[in-house]
């Protein structure tokens, strides 16, 4: 199991039959339902060649998957474009290769946004305790009296 993984583990009783159990908070639960939203947009908004830009599939998924597509939009283009042409599903191919392809790279790049949201969340929890510790530590308190004329 990976380090990050069993830092949120729990060990339960032998006699209940769990065995180890993952702890899933609402935040995991929530990121869970994220990710799988936009991948359902995703492959409901191509799934189909004819289709034309509509905002209730293509227009959500893309704002949904805002700020991480904007860095991921040449790579988002530049695949898409390829199975387009690699399929043929504009002329009667497969589409289901193109749907694919769409709904791994938006559920990645949804990926990528809970990702950042964590970073930006512990960078922020960091710098509160950090705070918080300056303000209670009686050496800082003395040192900042020092400073004062």
């Amino acid at each position: 199991m990976p380090h990050h993984l069993l830092r949120h583990a729990r060990f339960t009783h032998p006699q209940q039959g769990y065995g180890l159990g993952m702890a899933i908070g609402r935040w995991h639960v929530l990121a869970g339902c994220y990710v799988g939203t936009v991948a359902a947009l995703a492959a409901r908004a191509f799934s189909d060649p004819q289709a034309s830009f509509t905002w209730s599939r293509e227009g959500l998924a893309t704002l949904l998957t805002l700020p991480a597509l904007v860095l991921a939009l040449p790579v988002v283009y530049f695949l898409g474009a390829l199975s387009w042409n690699l399929t043929g599903a504009d002329s009667g191919g497969p589409m289901w290769p193109v749907t694919l392809v769409y709904t791994l790279m938006f559920a990645g790049i949804a990926i990528a946004n809970v990702w950042l949201f964590h970073l930006l969340l512990r960078n922020r929890r960091r710098r509160r305790s950090a705070v918080r510790g300056r303000q209670a530590s009686p050496e800082s308190a003395a040192a900042e009296g020092d400073r004062t004329p």
